[in-house]
């Protein structure tokens, strides 16, 4: 990789809530904060696929980080209830092992992509990214997403049994897809993986 191209891998969050339906929401802050990182066209980032092997594994990160080939990686874990979530993110070098930045963002659901948003961001500054003006204003817009959590949690299941490819699974997520949809009817990824649903079933 070239030297003024920082790489990072992000790391499954850790979901450590008492229940474990909570998964979900850990896998999709995870994603959006690649989705938002790999915006960021002077940043190499890991693709999701291949940090998913690490996922709920004890790790030692400078092998990780041999093995993935990048100098940074960001690790962190997800608590939630009912009605807030606890985020904890850690920047490590992987070079040393010393913790470059952490912090724990203690939110109600409604905060979620606000949260994520401010992780990202506190990344790029502890980097030392420097950014173009108008990369900066995509990075701030992040991918089409959703302010509904209710619509955003119906999504990510959905998500998780579209991804399991049997008919049952795919009518399952068929439903949950429309269900997130009447909660949030701008919510553009639901209605892309609706119509991915479709196609599906017509095969």
């Amino acid at each position: 990789l070239s030297s003024d191209r920082p790489s990072i891998a992000v790391l499954p969050f850790d979901n450590i809530s008492a229940a474990g339906e909570q998964d979900f929401l850990a896998d999709g802050i995870t994603e959006e904060i690649i989705t938002t990182l790999s915006k960021i066209s002077r940043l190499f980032v890991i693709a999701r696929n291949s940090v998913l092997s690490y996922k709920g594994q004890a790790v030692d990160m400078r092998t990780v980080g041999r093995e993935l080939g990048v100098r940074y990686l960001l690790e962190g874990t997800v608590r939630g209830n009912a009605n807030r979530v606890r985020i904890t993110a850690q920047l490590i070098n992987v070079d040393d092992g010393y913790h470059l930045w952490s912090e724990t963002y203690d939110r109600n659901y409604t905060d979620i992509f606000k949260i994520q948003d401010e992780i990202a961001t506190e990344i790029l500054t502890a980097l030392k990214v420097h950014l173009l003006g108008e990369e900066t204003s995509s990075f701030r817009a992040s991918a089409e997403t959703t302010g509904n959590m209710d619509a955003y949690s119906t999504y990510l299941i959905g998500k998780e049994r579209l991804a399991l490819r049997t008919r049952e699974d795919i009518l399952a997520a068929h439903d949950l897809f429309k269900q997130a949809l009447e909660s949030d009817p701008e919510f553009a990824p639901a209605h892309v993986h609706l119509a991915h649903a479709d196609l599906l079933l017509e095969q």
